[in-house]
């Protein structure tokens, strides 16, 4: 979680439109909707 947290913060700070790619469950994005992916 915490690779996630760091790439998502890098990914603001460069103001770029974070993206999860994969994602195949409910589970996978309220896990990563927090971090700001889309």
């Amino acid at each position: 979680m915490d690779t996630v947290k760091t790439i998502s913060d890098l990914g603001r700070s460069l103001q770029l439109y974070l993206v999860g790619d994969g994602i195949e469950t409910q589970e996978h994005e309220a896990v990563l909707k927090p971090f700001g992916c889309n």
